[in-house]
């Protein structure tokens, strides 16, 4: 455990996780100032994929129809299905995989969706940086990326979850927001 101190005093340890940096401020450290620090005492520094995945994961099963994969996006308001095969994700049904590999090739609806389905399913554990997500959806050219925990399906981060990261403070704006709420005495020292 390493400790810094900061010019106006403050003190933080640094705890490091497999991809993040973790503020902890414990009450001793604190000295009375449980008002400054109640927004930082657990702060990441980068945030981890659970952080902004969605965790209602909608499924299909690999032998069902691409008709019926169409209407339960549709039921659902989704724009992609994760295919799964005896409990185990295999490929990724999208609105897009519909239009140009059925509709515009002029497939019957029935077809199944292991058909159509992109594979083999790039996926990322849920503890890996925002930061490593997208790298991978940038290197494979993919706008959604399933999360595992140990290779169980239990998330999905997509494109416009990092606008959910772009719009979170960072900790030097956690930091001055915390400073201009407590009410520090006047220095006429």
């Amino acid at each position: 455990m390493k400790v810094i101190y900061f010019y106006i005093g403050f003190l933080f340890c640094f705890q490091q996780e497999k991809s993040a940096i973790t503020y902890k401020i414990s009450d001793s450290e604190l000295l009375g100032h449980k008002t400054l620090y109640s927004g930082l005492s657990n702060f990441k520094l980068m945030p981890t994929v659970k952080d902004f995945m969605t965790k209602n994961v909608i499924t299909i099963g690999a032998n069902e129809s691409v008709l019926y994969a169409a209407k339960l996006m549709h039921q659902q308001d989704v724009g992609d299905l994760v295919v799964m095969e005896n409990n185990v994700p295999k490929g990724i049904v999208t609105e897009r995989d519909l239009v140009r590999r059925v509709m515009a090739q002029k497939k019957p609806l029935d077809i199944k969706v292991s058909e159509i389905m992109s594979d083999p399913l790039i996926t990322i554990e849920e503890e890996s940086s925002i930061r490593d997500a997208a790298r991978i959806m940038v290197k494979y050219k993919i706008r959604r990326l399933p999360v595992t925990k140990k290779n169980v399906l239990v998330g999905i981060i997509v494109a416009s979850d990092f606008a959910k990261h772009v719009s979170k403070k960072t900790l030097s704006e956690e930091i001055l927001a915390a400073i201009s709420r407590y009410p520090f005495a006047d220095a006429k020292r």
